[in-house]
């Protein structure tokens, strides 16, 4: 097919002249084709939508009301005969690139400067990758589904008895990550997909393999007659990367695979006891070096019926897979005193996504990853993605945004966590980007770790030249006990959400009159009326947060000050 032969093109892009613009090129180009334009305003399509009906499909990255492209793709890639994307973005993120690709469009084209020429040649491009893979898929007997996650947790409902299960995922991911970059680790994860597809094909299994996690790929063998010999597919898979070699630029690169295996033994099974018997198997992989496996036979994990445990395994496994949310929330300048570093200055605000892209609360899944310990896998997870936020805009720039990190108590004793910072930073070739980091730290974190919290502190303003603020303040004692050990650039306190009753206005007077003492500013946060932002600002808070104020964003944009009068 080329891009005379096309029938049926679908735009969608959430504006209006810019769908009649692509409409009119597609006229000129290719007469007979009809063109039909989905404003996405009118919300996602319906899971019956036929997209098989079209020829190519142009999807927007930006679709508005806080949607976007990357997770329309992701959500509906699953159906059969998903026609030909390319994805436009009038953003230059090679990371997007990247994402795009990954999760199932053919080609991606920047707005600005596109040309008809180049809209020509990105559409003959996606056309002749898509009749590539399509025949790829037709003479593979294990169907590849990159990062459709839900799709196959929905699969494994349908599990009987004899079929296998398989998890297999990168060791030490995150240090190849950070050593090779991300476009040379999209290519090295092509490369261990493909070995596991071609192992089990040669074994001579069909089956489906989904990428789960950027590290890990989960792979259901249903259906297979004689039945999957479990250990032995296992064993070739160790075998298969024990003589695998991958190359970056003519440098082989080392690196292990853990993989965790499961027979399922009834007729019916419970998809949350198969995951965590697979998890299990996978994390007791781990402890072994080199290539290893472990099954897990039925009797070794049961999981018991109660929810909080079964809440815990879907709290870890949403931090594992990277199932998270992250979204930003400005601060608004009520004082005449802003911050003499910070253009705009944001809080990050982190949730969990469930099996099912539900949002998890914080005051829901933290205490689960506080008791296992993961708050410090967590921290560097939201400070990771604010980093490459915060690349995105700051080049350039004499006055930058801050973003507001948190800094839970196990990351206040991460003695690398500083030097780990550098490194990302070092890798977006933004010297001085650690300034836009402003570390939140809570009050009954800080207080039973002053001597850790200290030395931390000082490594974080000395290498990074970060400012660190203190949440969670209250009472007034308190405040000053805290002053009178560190010097704070921020003080961010709850007028509305004290854990008891509302902050009267002479408590609030009183805590913003002590942080002028000591030259800190002021944020009253978690504002949700009129009356609180109304007495926060006359009471001469120099910033002001909450939903009342500005709702949090899923991106970065400038702000607009706002004058309470």
């Amino acid at each position: 097919m080329s891009v005379l032969s096309i029938q049926n093109i679908l735009i969608i892009d959430d504006s209006a002249d810019y769908r009649k613009l692509l409409t009119t090129f597609f006229r000129k180009v290719c007469p007979s084709a009809h063109v039909e334009e989905y404003d996405p305003a009118k919300g996602r399509p319906p899971e019956s939508f036929s997209w098989g009906d079209f020829d190519l499909l142009i999807l927007d990255y930006d679709l508005g009301n806080g949607e976007n492209g990357l997770e329309w793709l992701r959500q509906y890639k699953t159906s059969v005969d998903f026609p030909p994307t390319i994805m436009l973005t009038a953003k230059d993120n090679e990371e997007l690139v990247v994402n795009a690709i990954r999760f199932g469009a053919q080609s991606f084209l920047r707005k600005p400067g596109l040309t008809r020429n180049l809209l020509i040649e990105s559409i003959n491009d996606a056309l002749t990758k898509y009749k590539q893979e399509k025949h790829k898929a037709s003479s593979q007997k294990i169907q590849v589904h990159l990062f459709n996650k839900e799709k196959f947790f929905e699969t494994l409902k349908t599990v009987k008895k004899n079929d296998a299960v398989y998890l297999v995922e990168i060791d030490k991911y995150q240090s190849l990550y950070e050593t090779l970059g991300i476009f040379a680790t999209d290519k090295f994860v092509n490369f261990f997909i493909d070995t596991i597809s071609r192992t089990i094909k040669t074994a001579g299994y069909r089956g489906q393999m989904t990428r789960i996690a950027d590290s890990t790929v989960a792979v259901l063998l249903a259906n297979n007659d004689p039945a999957v010999d479990i250990e032995n597919l296992a064993k070739k898979l160790c075998n298969a990367f024990n003589h695998a070699e991958y190359k970056n630029d003519n440098v082989t690169v080392k690196f292990s695979v853990n993989i965790g295996a499961i027979s399922i033994d009834e007729e019916k099974s419970d998809v949350m006891s198969i995951l965590a018997k697979i998890e299990h198997a996978c994390r007791k992989a781990r402890e072994t070096d080199g290539n290893s496996y472990i099954i897990e036979w039925h009797e070794i994990v049961k999981v018991p019926p109660a929810f909080d445990q079964a809440f815990g395994i879907e709290v870890t496994n949403a931090l594992e897979e990277d199932r998270l949310k992250l979204l930003f929330q400005s601060l608004i300048l009520v004082s005449g005193t802003a911050h003499k570093d910070y253009k705009d200055i944001y809080q990050a605000r982190v949730s969990l996504l469930d099996i099912n892209n539900n949002i998890i609360e914080p005051k829901k899944f933290l205490p689960v990853l506080e008791k296992s310990k993961s708050m410090k896998k967590l921290d560097r997870w939201v400070i990771r993605y604010c980093v490459s936020e915060l690349a995105k805009l700051v080049s350039g720039k004499a006055k930058k945004p801050g973003i507001l990190v948190p800094l839970s108590a196990q990351s206040i004793d991460d003695k690398g966590l500083t030097d780990w910072i550098n490194k990302l930073i070092e890798h977006v070739k933004l010297p001085g980007l650690g300034n836009s980091l402003i570390f939140e730290v809570n009050v009954k974190d800080f207080l039973p770790n002053i001597r850790q919290a200290k030395l931390q502190f000082n490594k974080l303003r000395v290498k990074l030249n970060a400012s660190i603020a203190l949440i969670g303040l209250n009472e007034l004692s308190v405040m000053e006990k805290c002053l009178l050990q560190e010097k704070f650039d921020f003080v961010i306190f709850s007028p509305e959400h004290t854990g008891k009753e509302k902050m009267p206005m002479d408590q609030i007077q009183n805590i913003i009159n002590m942080a002028k003492e000591y030259k800190v500013l002021t944020v009253a946060s978690k504002i949700d009326s009129g009356e609180y932002l109304a007495l926060s600002a006359s009471a001469g808070t120099d910033y002001v947060l909450g939903h009342f104020v500005q709702p949090p964003m899923e991106n970065i944009i400038s702000t607009e000050e706002v004058v309470v009068r």
